[in-house]
This record gives structure tokens, C-alpha cells and sequence, in this order.
């Protein structure tokens, strides 16, 4: 944050990632819409950083429908990796398991890979609906990826073989 000559002062987008991360923590979603607002009002555009804390708040503040409108970078570089992982994983623990699979597939196709944190939202999804047959594919894919001994995704897997009543796999894990 910098001041100007009337005594105002101007957030960067750090200033404003940090208060959306305040709103985040303590569930204010009128003051995260606010701050969110400001930053559109302030930047052209949400940098990767920014957009994935605005991402996060409006998903543990239970309003998936705004992060829906936010404009997700197209193409394969980190940043805009990570900015689709951080939306993926905004549907899962608001009940929305289809649309985590839906919009996984979605990413494969336009090429982004698949981090450890991506699999794991994809198998909770799995485990929410027991669907075995994606949960199988998925659990493939780990192990291909060399991330299958990582310790989320084996919880992960574990949670999904559980509810998939494939209690010998999940001991196994």
C-alpha cells in the first residue's frame, strides 16, 4: 500500500489478496464481495495470486456461483494451472462432486496437467458420489503420474475405496 499526495491510500493487488484472506478466514462474504469489487474497479485484471484468493473466499463462503463468473486465464502455464485447480477445488466441499469431474475433464482437454492437489479435490469428488469406475481411472492416473504415495492422495484414495465399500483396497493403502 502506498499513499498519494491527498492522503488516500492505494492498495496493490498483495494489500488485497491479504484482506480477502481476512474476509476468508472469518466467512464475510459482503466484505469479500466489496473487496473483490475494489479490486476490479483498481486493476485491469486479477493476477493469478489475486484471482485465486478470490476464488477461495467465495468457496468457503459458500457462493460457488461467483467464482464461476471470475475469468480464468486460458493456457498452460503454472499460474493459470493453479488458478483452475483453486476453482476446481472450490466445488467439492460445496456439493457440486459432478461439476468437479465435468470441469476436470475440461482442463485435461485444454491441456493442463494434473497436480497433487487437482487428483486429490477429483477422488473426494469420487468418494462424495462413490463413483468407483472415474475413482479407478483417477487412482491410475496418480500412479502414472509418479503422486499416488502422496499422503493426501492416499487419503483420498483411502476415503474413496471406503465409501466404494472396497474396504480390502482401502486397508491396502
Amino acid at each position: 500500500m502506498q499513499g498519494d499526495d491527498n492522503g488516500t491510500m492505494a492498495f496493490d493487488q498483495s494489500a488485497i489478496t491479504s484482506l480477502l484472506q481476512v474476509c476468508s478466514s472469518f466467512g464475510h462474504m459482503r466484505m469479500a464481495r466489496e473487496v473483490h469489487y475494489c479490486a476490479l474497479k483498481t486493476f485491469f485484471m486479477l493476477y493469478a495470486l489475486l484471482l485465486n484468493a478470490t476464488i477461495t473466499v467465495y468457496s468457503r463462503c459458500g457462493d460457488v456461483t461467483l467464482s464461476l463468473g471470475l475469468k480464468l486465464p486460458y493456457g498452460r502455464d503454472k499460474k493459470k494451472i493453479i488458478s483452475s485447480t483453486a476453482l476446481l477445488a472450490c466445488y467439492a466441499p460445496n456439493g457440486l462432486a459432478q461439476d468437479v469431474l465435468m470441469f476436470f475433464r475440461a482442463m485435461l482437454q485444454r491441456g493442463l496437467g494434473s497436480r497433487v492437489f487437482c487428483i486429490t479435490s477429483v477422488l473426494r469428488a469420487c468418494s462424495t458420489t462413490s463413483n468407483l469406475a472415474v475413482g479407478l481411472q483417477i487412482h491410475s492416473r496418480a500412479m502414472k503420474l509418479g503422486i499416488g504415495d502422496a499422503s493426501s492422495v492416499e487419503n483420498a484414495l483411502v476415503t474413496l475405496y471406503a465409501n466404494c465399500l472396497s474396504v480390502r483396497v482401502a486397508l491396502k493403502i
